[in-house]
Formats: C-alpha cells, structure tokens, sequence
C-alpha cells in the first residue's frame, strides 16, 4: 500500500511537470469511444495497453514507446518492435518511466484515473470497428489520414490478387475456425480475429452452416460441446494452438471429421491469431493463402 501511495504522488508530480513543459504543445479535441478528450494533434510518445490496436501505428510507420508484454509476442510486430518497452500489462510504474504524450486502452482499463494523470487516455472498444473503419480512425488520431487510405489500397490489391485462385479452389468447400477449452470448443466469425476477417470477409470463402448461424450472424463466436464438432466442422478447418490439442486429437470424433482424414488441419498460432490489426492481418492473409494453395498430399 505505502509502494502504491508514493508511486501515485510521483505520477501525481509528473503530470504537473510535464503539463508545464508542454504548455506551448498544441492540442485538439478527439472523440474517443468514452467521450471527448484533449490530446496532441501530432503524438510522439505514445503507450498501447490495448492490444487489439497494437498494430495499428505501424501500418502507419509509427512507432509507439511502449506495448504489453503480450502485443511484443505477437511474431507479426518482429520487424517493428525494435526500441519498443515492455510494460508487461499495463504497470503504472513502466508506464510512468516512459514520459508518453498519450496513451491508448480499453475503455474499461484498469487504474484510468491514475493513467488519465501520466497522460491523456484514448480508448477504443474491441470490434465496435472492422479493421477498415479502425485504421482510418487510428490514421485520424495521428494525423495520418492519407496514409491510412493509402495502406488500405494497397492491402485490397494483394487481396484482389489472391482472390481468384482462392475462390476457384474453394468453390463449394467450407472453412471452420476453432479453438479447444477444457470442455467445450469454439468457433469463430469474420469479425474475431484467427484469420476470419480474411477467410470469411476478404475472399468470401463460406462457413459450415452452424458457423454462419451462430458465430457470424450471432455474437461473433460461438461456443460448442465436444459431441457437436461434426456440425461445425468445415472441409477445412483452422485450429489455434493450445494446452488442450493433444486431447483433442485422441478423440474418436475428431479423428472421424473429413478435415482431419484429408490433411486439411491447418495450426494457427496463438500469440498471433488474437490480433486483427492491419500488420497482423497482412501476416494472416500470407499463411492463409499459402496453406489453402498448396498441393495436398
């Protein structure tokens, strides 16, 4: 308690001395997903405890000072992350040591009144924006519309490229992707990240009848009993890593899908499929495409 007491003053004096070092500092008003809030039109120190928006900055050659610990595991950030600081999950003493001119979070991040003291606080919901929509947005906050725009025509050409052999392979197959837990599993839209935002809304490619109904016309993801994976189950399916696989994989139900006899398993990582910011999509598109091409044996 006494740690935290004077940790607080010391944010509390930092953010009366930095507020008097940049006085002159222009600042405009955003709207955020909270409300309104003051932050520098041009930001330059800027602290990402979202990690759904992780990426985003780099798609728009920004390099933030500091991301969690779990956004610097993502293998997608590899040739951005150089000189980024680890602030583990969001420690106000990391954070503080920073300096940042603006920080960005969830809009229920823990200790926001102490952030709020360090730094202006801008937060987004997660998936109130497709990845479009967000990076716009993103571009808007760092006053780099143009580029925003500019990252996205370029990512629709490599989509456009793609899409013909992609769909001409797919025609009349489906794709799942899935996740196991303890005792149940999951399945997942075009809006949760793992690869949906390409697979189902880039190329289009349909999903098993259970999916659509009700992961993607439903909340997004859609958790399942082990006995009902046979509805679920696409001709191909997508599978993220996790503790539970090697389970899973003993299973009679499981050895009996058509996916699983016809090799069309394909293992996403899970470090890396949480995300759906542009960096990370681009990665995704390139696995995903490399995977449904390829010469099966």
């Amino acid at each position: 308690m006494k740690r935290f007491l004077v940790l607080l003053v010391c944010v509390i004096m930092l953010a009366a001395c930095s507020s008097k070092e940049g006085a002159g500092e222009e600042l405009v008003a955003y709207k955020d997903d909270v409300g309104t809030v003051m932050i520098p039109k041009e930001p330059k120190r800027v602290v990402i405890l979202n990690n759904s928006l992780a990426g985003y900055p780099f798609a728009l050659d920004e390099k933030p000072v500091g991301l969690t610990d779990f956004a610097l595991g993502n293998t997608h950030f590899a040739p951005y992350i150089e000189g980024i600081e680890d602030v583990g999950d969001g420690s106000l003493e990391k954070v503080l040591a920073l300096n940042p001119d603006l920080i960005i979070a969830f809009p229920d991040v823990k200790n926001l009144a102490e952030l709020e003291k360090i730094a202006p606080v801008v937060s987004y919901a997660y998936g109130k924006r497709d990845f479009r929509e967000q990076l716009l947005e993103v571009g808007k906050l760092f006053n780099k519309e143009q580029q925003a725009k500019d990252w996205l025509k370029d990512f629709d050409a490599r989509i456009a490229a793609d899409k013909p052999a992609i769909q001409e392979k797919m025609t009349d197959q489906t794709v799942a992707i899935l996740s196991v837990g303890e005792k149940s599993m999951y399945a997942y839209s075009d809006r949760w990240a793992r690869g949906g935002e390409i697979i189902y809304g880039e190329f289009g490619i349909a999903a098993p009848e259970a999916v659509q109904k009700q992961a993607i016309e439903g909340d997004g993801w859609a958790e399942l009993s082990l006995e009902k994976i046979t509805d679920f189950a696409g001709d191909y399916i997508f599978l993220e890593e996790g503790p539970e696989i090697d389970g899973l994989k003993q299973l009679a139900i499981w050895q009996s899908l058509d996916a699983v006899k016809n090799n069309r398993i394909y293992m996403l990582k899970s470090s890396d499929s949480y995300f759906n910011d542009p960096i990370s999509l681009e990665g995704q598109r390139q696995f995903i495409v490399t995977q449904l091409l390829q010469q099966e044996a």
